[in-house]
């Protein structure tokens, strides 16, 4: 048992490893490649993003609606407010991650400036092509999991649940095994355009600041959800510590989550709230993705010599990126692929600096999954308040024996 578990532990480790390994090598021996092998490695890279982003709205199409359906007409009382506190949440916790950035920005010299020496051009050009975009793939999924949530046969049941079945292999073992290949050739363009030294100095700092971002938000979210009363917060953070351990040695929330459920018990007056928060939430409620991750990109956009986002620029992006974490798929840094055409449609940022996004929020995910943990287990508690709250209201009343019922 304990062989088999450490087995696991290993192949979690593989991915980073991978990419860190990539990346110093690149970083090394990447003036030793000649141009045209470049050019190609860049070529392929891009026709790894292009099948990515072909298949991604079908993803989020099934991931979502079969979500919904799960939650069965009983639930959707409890699902619509579910639904409204885990955007809230996630929105709130995004625009923490762009009022962070801007606080420790105003300090001068803190990153470094890539100025481009030589561009690097595929030898081919990819077109990227999708047959409906992200977006419209999230709102389909949304109707189609309503829809199947009231009027779901068996057989509709059975197949999307191969559908999701089927997205899932698809992602553990043809796309995230690509990851690679998808990194090394803008690794090389990085390299070759002089960028990865400058952004090398960068990347301590851009760690620290991801840290300190997302601890912040723990304490506030502390504090508010223990009253403002310091020994009650201590307490709950102690009581969901061995989710946040168990978070970052896992490398999943989806893994964690026993234990996250646990630890929620323990900070709940109804325990049977947590077991069904935390597995509904698992998945789509990221709020330390949703701060480091943006953390990671506005680092970034400045490693690249471009000015921070407006508050108005940044509106938009906000509001789509909350809504896109219904349809974050569950494996490691699985968030980058989704939230990535939002980057580049909404803030304007390039192929190469996305790429050096995917590679550190990959590279981060272990620190990144434990905030998650913590922050769903602490949640729950809020939840928990927010749903007293409405259900104290006579026209909000809710039937516990029935919202409560777990599947």
């Amino acid at each position: 048992m304990r062989v088999s578990k450490a087995l696991t532990q290993i192949k979690q480790l593989v991915m980073p490893i991978i990419l860190i390994t990539i990346l110093c090598l690149v970083f090394s021996l990447g003036s030793t490649l000649d141009l045209n092998t470049k050019r190609f490695l860049l070529s392929l890279s891009l026709a790894i993003k292009s099948c990515i982003l072909l298949v991604l709205p079908i993803f989020i199409i099934v991931f979502v609606a079969c979500a919904l359906m799960q939650m069965r007409k009983k639930a959707l009382k409890y699902f619509l407010l579910l639904t409204f506190f885990v955007f809230v949440s996630n929105f709130i916790a995004v625009f923490f991650g762009y009022g962070f950035f801007h606080l420790i920005s105003s300090y001068p010299n803190h990153y470094f400036i890539a100025p481009i020496k030589n561009e690097l051009v595929p030898l081919y050009i990819i077109n990227e092509f999708q047959i409906i975009s992200n977006i419209h793939g999230l709102f389909l999924g949304f109707i189609l999991g309503i829809m199947l949530s009231f009027y779901a046969t068996p057989q509709s049941e059975s197949v999307l649940e191969k559908a999701q079945n089927l997205c899932s292999l698809l992602l553990r073992f043809l796309i995230v095994p690509l990851l690679p290949f998808l990194i090394l050739g803008f690794a090389i363009k990085i390299q070759h355009e002089g960028v990865l030294e400058t952004s090398a100095a960068g990347y301590g700092k851009i760690l620290l600041n991801f840290i300190l971002a997302q601890l912040c938000y723990v304490i506030i979210l502390l504090v508010v959800t223990s009253g403002f009363k310091a020994r009650k917060a201590i307490n709950i953070l102690g009581k969901v510590i061995p989710a946040s351990i168990t978070g970052f040695s896992t490398f999943s929330s989806a893994a964690t989550m026993p234990v996250t459920i646990s630890c929620a018990e323990k900070v709940l007056k109804d325990k049977s709230l947590a077991r069904l928060f935390v597995p509904a939430t698992v998945n789509i409620h990221l709020v330390g993705t949703a701060i480091g991750m943006n953390i990671i990109i506005l680092s970034c956009i400045t490693l690249y010599g471009s000015p921070v986002p407006s508050y108005q620029e940044f509106l938009p992006f906000s509001f789509f990126f909350a809504v896109m974490m219904f349809a974050v798929v569950g494996v490691p840094g699985g968030s980058v692929f989704i939230i990535a055409p939002l980057i580049e449609q909404y803030l304007g940022v390039g192929t190469e600096a996305i790429a050096l996004i995917t590679a550190l929020v990959l590279l981060f995910d272990p620190i990144d999954t434990s905030f998650n943990t913590t922050i769903n287990a602490i949640s729950a508690r809020l939840f928990e308040r927010v749903y007293n709250f409405i259900d104290s209201f006579k026209f909000f009343k809710l039937r516990r024996s029935e919202e409560l019922e777990i599947k």
